[in-house]
């Protein structure tokens, strides 16, 4: 094998927008459609192409990929706004499969993906992850009756892949003594058409925070208002309903509506009893029980209404939190549809009655594990937050936990150490998901517990502990045989449907090299034969396929990674020249979907995993001077080994950052030495670290209750390079926060567990490494601390924007103690000019509104570094008119900053805290360790 240095430059995105990129052409701008230049296309070629593609789309804000490439000059495209999990836990999978089959090991991407879905960890669970995130847009929505017969009712929406809706929400008055319902009143919105999906996502409003619309009701001379708010994803609100009135004497706001059943629980089945869960955690009301309820003068401020079902997840339950503000004189909840209508009546006080609600949807839950649930609704109701971590609503169907499973595979295999971080989430997300399927709760997609079962039994297998690999065995076969049953379809050789049948097929496959179990072997071989093609398409059982390259295939990406993976070499190739329509009366050739990004219309996050790394096992690639390649090297590769690293980039991502490692032999990959430090409960090694002792040691374990203050550990990092926590606990619910200094807290972990359990946290943030940026803080003009030392005829209107006003600007001088590097997040717009500095006297232009153009009092997303202008703890921003503009060019206005950064630590600070604070909850300490070490 040769390895080779095609180009070797740093790049950012104004250079990558001035030189000749991947394969000398030009980086993907967000215009370009899937482009053809690099053909034509072979096997390993497309593996490189989609993998770095999907590399490029790694986002610095929270190490997870990105949807696509296509429109980050947009303010209402999802590009760089929508992030998925699931997306990237299957990347990751093709990561460790690449690193298996190719030429090339991308450790630092594994990391940093791994560290990007922990974070998406549901605080409050024990092991259930974020489906998917929003950074500055909107994933829940308030629109006016998505259906076409308007009747005045609001519609709590989730905007996923599309718009879905969940919940109605209306109200009743009473005037004159009758009882009168929304649909009998006229009404108009202010502003004007607000409720409009298009409207309330245009360029003009899709990052505005709140985004507020209000409607006035009227019948009969008699007047209802509505008011209703939601906030951006990322600041942790549910959605405001209020209702008020002058006219009436006692009002309503009703979460449903009559004769029909919820969307959001049990997928609209009105006939799964409904539950109505009080705050005590002992209290409930089923519908098919209790019939209707009425809870005269509550004496707390939600409810939680859910069902024993829900979406893709037999067995689970889904729910919605329901919180109101002010005193009800009643909350009733209607037992027809399974609690299809709750009514929070309010009686009149004083001049007018008014009625205002908050709600938040849970799509899946699982029973056994709601905690989080109430925990969101006392951390709103007290903080005026919920505590999702900047994420929507979870789902538990997907591949999270199969993702990190392989993560912990590959570190573990080159013995980087922050596979052990990545085993412990592994471990934990796999035994819940477990935990429900011996329970009977079945998760459909039943080939990601298969293969998050099989990633660890190889794992077990590299570490030589026999007692994992047994648990895991035996985890696996309970899945597998699930799999290969006809509960999901399965015929004895194949599933029903591509999707199902290319995964599936994946996933009995890698049971068989995890557990050497001929049973899978043969289903696998079996399963081989259902899908075959020749010159003149695809065929499913012998019958030819309408769409070789349809969404049954993910555009033909599903066959490449199976068959490329089975030794089909020839079928693979077919493949990727296949001179057929792709979809019935269509001028695009299946062939075409093969293209520079990769593979399909979806090359993104989502179908370029289903193939990159796994196809190439077939080519036998050489392996013997395999390399170790850092993030942003974009390498080539062919089937005789011979690896290129151009360093140049496929997309223009705005919020891409490089790694910082260098390349290395794979054979010789190592770290530094590991340095632990291990305390145990009352012995010499805690006194020597502990800071704030708290609760009591009983047989070597150290208790803390609720009503005990939060234990303090110290420890010395100004040694390493990188940094783990790891402690052995169980507990009814307990967090772990770090800090640099005692006073800034930055909060890692929240979870429980029943039995004592090994927890893992990275805190290399701390130490220098730029692998995960710390969100630092976020500034909101006129709303938190603002740190302004110019405010030159600037100010803040009703939505929160800072405007310089006057061909004026205003500046910020923030303190930022102990960061080594810093990058901002600014969500700006009109024509803006953004400065940096080290003083507030010598300014640097970093960015103006160039290419970002759309209609006035737009607000675009921005990301600059900052690091060259931090001196002793600060640095200086400043925001101003571009003054070459012309002067009928709106004045440039901030609408939030967020400020991302690397702190350089002496020491670290460990706090362990129970989330509740009561004496009969605790948490339960058997040893806390630190683990250091340095760059390899």
């Amino acid at each position: 094998m040769r390895l080779f240095i095609t180009a070797l430059c740093v790049f950012n995105l104004a250079a990558s927008m001035g030189f000749a990129a991947f394969g000398g052409k030009p980086p993907l701008k967000s215009s370009d459609g899937m482009r053809r230049e690099l053909a034509p296309y072979d096997i390993p070629k497309v593996n490189y192409l989609g993998m770095n593609y999907n590399e490029n789309l790694l986002d610095m804000r929270n190490n997870i990929v990105s949807y696509t490439h296509m429109g980050f000059e947009s303010s209402s495209s999802d590009a760089w706004n929508l992030h998925f999990p699931d997306d990237t836990a299957r990347m990751l999978e093709g990561v460790a499969w690449e690193a298996d089959f190719s030429p090339v090991v991308r450790i630092e991407l594994a990391r940093r993906l791994a560290k990007g879905l922990i974070s998406a960890h549901v605080p409050g669970t024990k092991g259930y992850y974020f489906f998917r995130h929003r950074s500055g847009g909107k994933s829940e929505l308030t629109f006016d009756n998505l259906l076409k017969e308007k009747d005045g009712r609001v519609v709590l929406s989730a905007w996923g892949d599309s718009i879905g809706g969940e919940v109605k929400i209306g109200f009743r008055a009473e005037i004159d003594g009758k009882w009168q319902t929304v649909d009998e009143f006229k009404y108009k919105d202010t502003p004007k058409d607000w409720g409009e999906p298009g409207i309330a996502r245009s360029s003009l409003n899709w990052n505005i925070s709140p985004y507020k619309f209000e409607r006035k009701y009227s019948l009969d001379g008699s007047d209802v208002t509505f008011k209703g708010a939601y906030w951006m994803s990322d600041e942790d609100m549910p959605m405001m309903y209020e209702y008020s009135s002058s006219d009436a004497e006692n009002l309503q706001v009703v979460v449903g509506e009559p004769d029909a059943a919820m969307p959001l629980l049990a997928v609209g089945n009105g006939a799964v009893p409904g539950i109505i869960n009080l705050p005590d955690r002992k209290t409930k009301y089923t519908s098919d029980k209790d019939g209707d309820i009425i809870i005269k003068d509550p004496k707390y401020k939600y409810i939680i209404l859910s069902k024993d079902s829900s979406w893709g997840a037999v067995g689970y339950g889904s729910a919605c939190l329901i919180m109101w503000e002010g005193k009800p004189e009643y909350i009733q909840a209607l037992s027809k549809n399974g609690y299809g209508e709750i009514r929070v009546s309010y009686k009149k006080s004083g001049r007018k009655v008014s009625g205002k609600v908050w709600l938040f949807p849970f799509p899946v839950i699982n029973q056994n594990d709601m905690e989080h649930v109430y925990r969101n609704a006392e951390s709103f109701l007290s903080t005026g937050k919920l505590i999702h971590n900047g994420f929507p609503p979870q789902q538990m169907l997907n591949a999270i936990p199969a993702g990190l499973a392989a993560g912990a595979y590959i570190l573990t295999k080159y013995n980087d150490p922050l596979a052990y971080t990545v085993r412990a989430h592994a471990i934990n997300a796999a035994d819940v998901i477990f935990e429900g399927e011996i329970a009977g709760k079945k998760l459909v997609r039943v080939f990601f517990p298969v293969r998050t079962a099989a990633w660890l039994i190889k794992t077990a297998k590299l570490i030589g502990d026999r007692d994992m690999e047994a648990k895991y065995t035996n985890y696996l076969d309970i899945a597998a045989k699930r799999m290969l049953s006809s509960q999901v379809g399965y015929d004895g050789n194949g599933w029903p449907g591509g999707w199902d049948h290319f995964n599936a097929t994946k996933a009995i496959w890698l049971a068989y090299d995890a557990t050497g179990n001929e049973e899978y072997n043969e289903a696998f071989k079996r399963a081989l034969e259902v899908y075959t093609i020749d010159e003149n398409g695809m065929y499913r059982y012998g019958k030819k396929m309408d769409a070789p390259g349809g969404f049954s295939t993910y555009f033909g990406s599903m066959p490449m990674g199976v068959w490329g993976m089975a030794g089909k070499i020839d079928w693979a190739n077919q493949l990727l020249e296949l001179n057929v329509p792709s979809e019935p009366n269509s001028k695009i050739l299946a062939k075409e979907l093969w293209h520079d990004d990769g593979n399909g219309p979806w090359a993104q996050d989502d179908a370029n995993p289903e193939y990159v790394g796994l196809s190439l096992k077939g080519l036998n690639i050489p392996q013997d001077n395999k390399q170790i390649i850092p993030v942003g090297s974009f390498p080539i590769y062919d089937a005789e080994g011979n690896v290129g690293l151009t360093y140049n980039p496929i997309v223009i991502n705005p919020f891409f950052l490089k790694g910082d490692e260098r390349v290395q032999p794979a054979a010789a990959y190592t770290v530094g030495s590991i340095r632990m430090v291990d305390v145990i409960p009352d012995t010499s090694s805690e006194i020597n670290s502990i800071v704030k002792e708290s609760g009591r040691v009983s047989n070597g374990r150290r208790i803390s209750t609720g009503k005990d203050k939060p234990l303090v550990y110290k420890f010395e990092i100004d040694d390493a390079d990188y940094a783990g926590i790891d402690v052995k606990i169980k507990g009814d619910g307990f967090k772990i926060d770090v800090s640099p200094d005692g006073r800034r807290w930055y909060q890692r972990m929240d979870t429980w567990s029943e039995d004592i359990r090994t927890q893992s946290t990275d805190i290399s943030f701390l130490t220098g490494s730029r692998e995960e940026l710390l969100k630092l803080m976020t500034i909101t003009p006129g709303k938190d601390k603002e740190y302004l030392v110019l405010d030159e005829f600037s100010r803040v209107d009703k939505i929160n924007n800072r405007y310089t006003d006057d061909n004026g600007e205003f500046a910020y001088k923030i303190a930022l103690p102990d960061v080594k590097e810093c990058w901002m997040e600014f969500i700006i717009g009109n024509s803006y000019v953004i400065s940096g500095s080290s003083d507030g006297e010598k300014w640097t232009k970093l960015t103006d509104a160039a290419g970002f153009v759309g209609a006035p009092d737009t607000g675009f997303i921005r990301m600059v570094d900052f690091t060259p202008y931090l001196k002793d703890g600060y640095v200086y921003v400043k925001i101003s008119d571009d003054k070459t503009k012309s002067e009928k060019a709106k004045s440039a206005f901030l609408r939030r900053l967020t400020v991302y950064g690397v702190l350089k630590s002496d020491e670290v600070y460990v706090r362990l805290s129970n989330v509740y604070d009561t004496a009969d909850k605790s948490f339960e300490l058997e040893s806390i360790s630190i683990r250091k070490w340095n760059k390899p």
